[in-house]
């Protein structure tokens, strides 16, 4: 299966929050995310706050900085595993997320991306970058300086 959003920001700001585990976190408004870009990384997004609670859990196998990030997912230890794709291409300043997948545990992870909630959450994410702030998502979205 095959989704697409319209992101509101930049190319290699949306990969950044991708492979940021806070920033994905308070991107998608879950419970946790482990994320990364490193071949054979760890990639997990668990949301536990609704009923029923979901995961999606894998491994980085492959990664394009800036532009793509191919993931083996499964959605407990031994359940099947099947391939989930993120693919970030231009359109103007701004970039489309292209979602890519095969197995129905996937799909909560897809509504949650393709929310409009999230997609305000990230042109947040996103305009706290620009401007070299730090984003807090526990804070009540206050201008904090980045860490050194």
């Amino acid at each position: 299966m095959i989704r697409t959003v319209n992101l509101p920001c930049e190319p290699a700001e949306a990969y950044s929050v991708l492979t940021d585990p806070i920033r994905l976190a308070a991107w998608l408004n879950v419970t946790s995310a482990t994320t990364g870009i490193d071949i054979f990384h760890v990639f997990e997004v668990v949301e536990k706050k609704t009923d029923p609670a979901w995961q999606v859990r894998g491994v980085v196998v492959h990664y394009e900085t800036d532009r793509q990030i191919q993931v083996e997912a499964r959605e407990t230890d031994h359940a099947p595993k099947g391939p989930l794709t993120f693919t970030i291409e231009p359109e103007g300043e701004r970039a489309v997320l292209q979602i890519e997948w095969e197995q129905r545990f996937i799909l909560p992870l897809v509504e949650r991306m393709i929310d409009p909630q999230s997609v305000i959450r990230l042109e947040l994410i996103s305009q706290k970058l620009r401007k070299g702030k730090a984003f807090y998502p526990n804070s009540t979205c206050a201008e904090h300086p980045s860490p050194a």
